[in-house]
């Protein structure tokens, strides 16, 4: 990650807070945790922790699911407008818009396939999706950190 770190020392500070701000929306309410409740459901559909009938609830996380991935690409665009001039976040930018298309892709798949799970390969994207959001919070953190003591 250093070289993540010596490229967010290019950033301007509001430009790290806004990037933040923005990678912190996906980080609110991770789609690997609506995704693995799918999973979970479909694979020991016994123990589903869920009140509705099976139907219902794959039903509702699709429609939840694919609305949020959705709302992620649409943010994801905007960020990418508001940043066009700094070419270092718009490279940062660029795995997410992957990432969300991967799922976006996974989750069709297997609504289309009628939620067939035998092999799960819609986890595999979203947990990577959702450590390369977690370690961009974590450098932007730690820059504006680094930042705010060299500045006391």
């Amino acid at each position: 990650m250093s070289n993540l770190s010596e490229k967010l020392k290019n950033c301007s500070e509001q430009e790290l807070k806004d990037f933040n701000y923005f990678i912190d929306g996906m980080l609110e309410m991770p789609l690997i945790n609506a995704i693995d409740e799918v999973i979970d459901c479909l694979e020991k559909p016994d123990y589903c922790e869920h009140y509705d009938t099976h139907w219902q609830f794959l039903k509702q996380s699709y429609i939840f699911i694919t609305y949020r991935i959705e709302d992620d690409i649409k943010e994801t665009k905007e960020v990418k407008t508001l940043f066009k001039k700094n070419s270092i976040l718009i490279d940062l930018i660029k795995p997410i818009e992957f990432w969300l298309k991967i799922i976006k892709l996974s989750v069709n798949f297997y609504k289309c396939n009628e939620w067939d799970i035998k092999e799960t390969y819609i986890r595999k994207p979203t947990i990577d999706f959702y450590h390369y959001s977690n370690s961009l919070h974590d450098a932007i953190y730690d820059e504006l950190e680094a930042r705010k003591k060299k500045n006391d």
